[in-house]
């Protein structure tokens, strides 16, 4: 049975976010999270396992400038040959210390 009207609109949304963050584009929003992250943790690295990762670790190399993205990627032996060569041809462009 679907709650009542009453019922609906008493009913906050979890996540609600600030109208000013939702006039910012999803960059602007990727950035302003990244760069809280790297400022509260200590440690903190990028997961990399493939071309769709490579725009996260782009923006982080914008938060970060001159500081090194870390960037990790889990090899099971079952990568294949291009995945390696991406995997390389990525740690020369943004010169991260990829292990």
């Amino acid at each position: 049975m679907a709650p009542s009207t009453s019922q609906a609109s008493a009913v906050a949304p979890r996540h609600s976010l600030p109208a000013a963050a939702l006039k910012r584009s999803p960059e602007e929003q990727t950035l302003e999270v990244l760069e809280a992250a790297f400022a509260r943790f200590e440690r903190i690295a990028i997961s990399f396992s493939g071309a769709e990762d490579v725009v996260l670790i782009d923006l982080a190399a914008h938060v970060l400038g001159d500081r090194n993205v870390p960037v990790f990627s889990l090899d099971t032996g079952r990568l294949h040959a291009e995945t390696h060569r991406f995997l390389e041809t990525v740690r020369r462009h943004y010169a991260v210390d990829l292990v």
